[in-house]
């Protein structure tokens, strides 16, 4: 019985250690993005020098990052669809839901200069961060589940 548990450790190591090795981080150009990326950096961040585009290769999924010069930073899924845009300028409030949009300006959190710092999409719903450090989350129907103020 001893020998088959450490069968069973010794397989697992194993198996671990190929997933890991098959994980890896790669440089690559904006050419090189998913055309769904692409169009995305060219529309709302054309303006803006890439300073670095990275691939992270996983064993059953892709991702990609873009970081601009000024600090704003895109992730991508492997099929090119924005997961989360960070930019201290400000998001472009476009690719922000109009429901959220709604939500923050007939409530008063937009206005004065406060921006949406950064935005995040979800299986559950979105997350954004105001520049005033304010954060909301809503769930897939827009509904607020959370606001916290750092």
């Amino acid at each position: 019985m001893k020998k088959i548990g450490l069968l069973v450790i010794v397989m697992v190591m194993v198996a671990t250690g190929v997933l890991t090795m098959t994980a890896r981080d790669r440089v690559i150009t904006v050419e090189q993005l998913p055309q769904a990326a692409q169009t995305f950096v060219g529309k709302y961040f054309k303006k803006s020098q890439v300073a670095l585009v990275k691939e992270d290769k996983e064993t059953f999924s892709t991702d990609y990052e873009v970081t601009f010069s000024d600090g704003s930073k895109i992730d991508f899924n492997g099929a090119g669809e924005w997961k989360e845009v960070n930019s201290y300028a400000g998001v472009p409030t476009s690719i922000v839901p109009k429901q959220v949009m709604n939500f923050l300006k007939k409530n008063q959190y937009m206005g004065n200069g406060v921006t949406v710092r950064k935005i995040e999409r979800e299986r559950s719903g979105w997350k954004v961060e105001l520049s005033n450090n304010m954060e909301f989350e809503f769930d897939k129907s827009f509904q607020l589940r959370d606001i916290d103020r750092d």
